[in-house]
């Protein structure tokens, strides 16, 4: 595996994931675990993973230029600074862990907000190629969004842009794990629809659908993903409801933005058109002219390898 590659490390709510990337988004090397539920031990195997890369390249006889991360949770990107988590413990606050990580794989390290990073994964090789404004929202444990100009993050006065997960859209919803009520996060993410599918059980014993035969505990968002897709009615319908509040929070987006295309990514982007046709028929409804016409909304490309290819992106093109 000769030539030249960028680091990618995407942490996220449920896994870490890290590859080696070409300059023209192609992974080598890829490897992902569950994130740990502490945030020191994912540090810790974060570098581990890292390390193990530049093993594998160093053997092939790859030259790795530097490393690019995604962190799942607010970045300062001026300071290259993790705020915190909202999903894991133990994240030190305005934690340095660009710093911290470059100096421990000896490379020059760049990191930005998980959805960022993804967002610039599919501007640069994915759906959003050849599109000059895009809004991109990942949707997963959580639901993070950004804003990519030209194939640049466009991060805002206080590193907080296209944060649209955190838009409050049901006054006196439920609560978030950011501490609001009502964000888009506590109502469409794949955590919520988990929570939803459950409060479905709890209220109707008898309604028909497989997931009676699930433990509580084992009901995700990802399950309930796939079972829509499998044609389970109560999942669709859970999922069509998570659809038409992304929708309407895409919408409100866009008249602000007036982007190209919408992009929709993360874990709950792989139940595809079971997902993205209520969406689009929710967002043309509430979408004002042209944009309820002229916008593009896509299924990431990448799937759930943007925020790794992303990250390496990142490095590709900040070093």
């Amino acid at each position: 595996m000769k030539g030249k590659f960028y680091m990618g490390l995407d942490v996220g709510g449920s896994k870490i994931s890290a590859a080696l990337v070409d300059t023209k988004g192609q992974m080598s090397l890829l490897r992902r675990q569950s994130t740990p539920p502490d945030g020191k031990l994912a540090q810790e195997l974060l570098i581990e993973m890292g390390q193990g890369l530049q093993e594998h390249a160093d053997a092939g006889g790859a030259t790795i230029v530097g490393v690019g991360m995604g962190f799942g949770g607010p970045v300062d990107y001026p300071s290259q600074r993790v705020r915190r988590s909202h999903h894991t413990e133990g994240w030190d606050i305005n934690l340095p862990l660009a710093q911290t990580v470059g100096e421990q794989l000896g490379l020059p390290t760049r990191i930005d907000n998980d959805a960022n990073t993804a967002a610039l994964g599919e501007a640069l090789f994915g759906a959003g190629k050849g599109k000059e404004r895009i809004l991109y929202i990942n949707v997963g444990t959580g639901i993070g969004g950004a804003l990519v100009r030209n194939q640049q993050i466009y991060h805002g006065a206080h590193s907080n842009a296209g944060e649209i997960g955190h838009c409050i859209v049901q006054k006196d919803g439920p609560e978030c794990a950011c501490g609001h009520r009502g964000c888009l996060e506590a109502l469409a993410s794949g955590t919520a629809m988990g929570q939803a599918a459950v409060r479905a059980l709890e209220e109707n014993p008898d309604i028909e659908t497989s997931l009676k035969n699930v433990p509580r505990e084992e009901i995700t968002g990802e399950l309930v993903g796939d079972m829509a897709v499998e044609g389970d009615e109560l999942c669709r319908r859970i999922v069509a409801e998570a659809a038409d509040w992304l929708a309407l929070a895409a919408a409100n987006a866009c008249n602000l933005w007036d982007p190209d295309a919408v992009i929709i990514g993360g874990g709950v982007s792989s139940t595809g058109e079971t997902l993205m046709e209520p969406l689009r028929e929710s967002f043309r409804r509430y979408a004002t002219s042209p944009q309820n016409e002229e916008t593009d909304l896509y299924i990431a490309r990448l799937g759930y390898d943007a925020g790794v290819i992303g990250a390496a992106a990142l490095a590709l093109t900040t070093l």
